[in-house]
Order: C-alpha cells, then structure tokens, then sequence
C-alpha cells in the first residue's frame, strides 16, 4: 500500500494518527502503481547516480541511499528485478509464533505504578555516571512490557502508556534520510576499555529492532496504520547498509565475506556482538511476520539468519561460556544464559536443528542458571 499525498510519493511517511489523518491524503493499491514507482525511481537513480549511489564498479555498488524505500514497494514476485544479492543469503522455514511462544511475552502483566527513577511524565530513566538519561532500549523494553501485559488484562492503561512511551521516543529520534535513529545521548565504554568508547550521540542495532518490534505490535493491536509507517521508518533504518557518507546513522554492514551484521556498537572495527544482533532479528522476524510479501523484509531477514548460522560456533568457548563479541572475545557467564535463550528462539522460529544443537552444546560448556 502506498500512500500519495498532492501526487507525490511522501517519503518521510510523516502521518499524524489515524483518527486524524488528512483528508487529502489518497490511498492506492495494487501492483500497477507499485511498479510504476519502482520504475520511476529507477530512472532517476540512474539519472543521479552519483549522488545517490556508490560507484557502479565498487563492491558497494547497490547500496544505494535510495534502494531500501525503492524495495519497500515490491512484493516476493518483484525479485526479477535485482541481481545478485550484496550479502549472504540462505533460505529459512519461517514459523509464524502465537502470542505464548514469541519473544517479550510475559506470564503476569506488569505493574502499571511508576518507576522509582523516572521524569515528570513518568517515563523511566537510567543512571550512569552519576546523571540520568532517556535509555532507547529500556524505553522499549517498557513498551513491549505494556503491551503484553494488554494482551493478558484487556487493561485499556497498559495502550496510554505505551503511547505516553512511543511519542517521547519520537521527540527524542534524530532522522537521516527520513529514518529514525534513537540516540544514546552518554558516552559509553564497551567492555571499560577506555579506548573503545561509544560517542554521544550514538546509535545501536540492538535499539533499532527492540524499537522496531515495539512498533510493529502497537500497530498489530491497534490496527493503526500510524504505528505501522513509524514501523516501516524504522525497518529501513535497520535494512540500510552502511555506506563511507553515513556517518552516524547505521547499524547495518556487510563485510568483505559478505556476511550482513546488525551491530549493536557500531565502530569502524566491527564488534559482531552476538546478543545485540539476535535482538534486532526479533525485531525483523516481527517485521516480516506484517509484511510476508515484501522482498527486502525477508531478504534482510534471511541474510540475518544466515549470518548467525555460519557464525554462532566462532562465540563458542568449549568448556566454558561464550563470548560476548568476536572482536574482544571475552567470555561472559550472564550474556551465555541470554545467547541459549536467543538460539533456541531462533530454533522456533524457523525450525533449523542446527541452532538448537548450538544451544545444546552452549549448554554442555556452561551451565549455571
């Protein structure tokens, strides 16, 4: 579905909720329109080709800025129209979970009192170093807290909230290319190495698809299609990979064995942290559940999957836990608990063995629950 406002494709999809959406905004469906597009913006990428892509003989040569909203036009049957793919994909069984199987769900809700650091709003902080800040993966941990605890209770307080969450997540985002990026606004050193520091303001993969998976499951209990465009902002986030102009704002690269990461501390050294990337492929998964037709939602997702099937026993440690990153390859005993979890949800979600044989045999180096 594409949304066309004054005959002009509104790339920055930057809707008020449904209740309030403007009258002149037309709604097209349909194969027809979506080619047209598509093809439309094809010319004019070659026609400005460099300015919005890299050049055509370099090993980047289809990532292009514009590509990702270009995809988010075809469905599965579109495929004819790209070449080779720049990452690594392998084809997975993709289980669709119930509610009781899938990531973030609770047994009991949530308490709905505020937490015991929070603003005036009532909105949860986090304290480091001595001072508080708005934290992008606990503001969505909340969200997805909420909503499951809606889904238990039928609890019309569990949905205020969550908007209460949603709209300062949108007052806090910085945008490029009209994709939101949730900033963490306090410098951080990974694993206190004082010279691998993350600076304010920084941006995560781990953050971006906790983010993605909260939006897309407002939209899915809502209905509304304003959840569902903020959703689709920030999937194109997550699915655009990382070009020298970006500065900042990635969280996706291939690397020269084509492999695509989901980086939750993204340096110009990759880190290849295990939990972090795992997180961001729920969000995918929830992605992909929505939009089962879209090329790219299940290109991304795939090549996800692949990454982490061709990867997983470089983390493994034998004999002991396994390690937080391949960059620092540290071991840690609390992150091995969490990556046999992940394995075994990612054996859930698309039946392949070998990530349950993974977490088998994590579980047979380290066992400390």
């Amino acid at each position: 579905m594409l949304f066309v406002k004054d005959g002009l494709l509104n790339k920055s999809l930057g809707f008020e909720k449904s209740h309030k959406l403007n009258t002149n905004c037309i709604i097209y469906e349909g194969g027809i329109v979506r080619k047209v597009l598509f093809l439309v913006g094809c010319i004019f990428l070659l026609t400005v080709g460099t300015t919005l892509a890299v050049k055509p003989d370099s090993p980047d040569s289809r990532r292009s800025r514009g590509l990702p909203w270009l995809m988010l036009l075809l469905d599965d049957n579109d495929s004819k129209y790209f070449g080779e793919d720049i990452y690594k994909v392998n084809d997975f069984s993709i289980n669709i979970l119930d509610f009781e199987e899938s990531p973030y769900y609770l047994s009991s809700p949530v308490t709905l009192d505020f937490p015991s650091l929070c603003d005036n709003e009532g909105i949860v902080l986090f304290k480091y170093n001595g001072d508080t800040f708005y934290h992008p993966v606990q503001l969505s941990q909340y969200i997805l807290k909420f909503l499951a605890s809606y889904k238990l209770t039928g609890n019309e307080e569990y949905l205020i909230r969550c908007d209460l969450y949603f709209d300062k997540m949108l007052e806090l985002a910085n945008f490029y290319n009209g994709m939101p990026f949730f900033p963490y606004t306090f410098d951080f050193e990974l694993h206190s190495i004082n010279d691998q520091v993350m600076r304010a303001d920084w941006y995560s993969g781990m953050a971006q698809g906790l983010i993605l998976s909260a939006f897309v499951r407002m939209y899915e209990i809502t209905k509304d299609e304003f959840y569902k465009k903020w959703a689709d902002k920030v999937f194109l986030s997550i699915s655009t990979v990382r070009t020298d102009d970006y500065g900042k704002y990635w969280v996706t690269v291939v690397n020269e064995d084509r492999y695509l990461w989901i980086e939750e501390y993204p340096m110009n050294e990759f880190n290849y942290t295990l939990n972090g990337f795992i997180f961001a492929i729920y969000g995918l998964y929830d992605f992909y559940r929505i939009n089962q037709d879209n090329i790219l939602a299940k290109q991304i997702l795939y090549a996800a999957l692949t990454t982490v099937y061709d990867n997983i026993l470089n983390f493994r440690n034998p004999g002991g836990p396994s390690s937080y990153c391949l960059k620092h390859a540290i071991p840690s005993k609390s992150y091995h608990r969490i990556h046999i979890d992940q394995l075994m949800m990612l054996y859930a979600m698309t039946s392949e063995e070998f990530f349950k044989e993974v977490a088998d045999l994590f579980i047979s180096d380290f066992y400390d629950y």
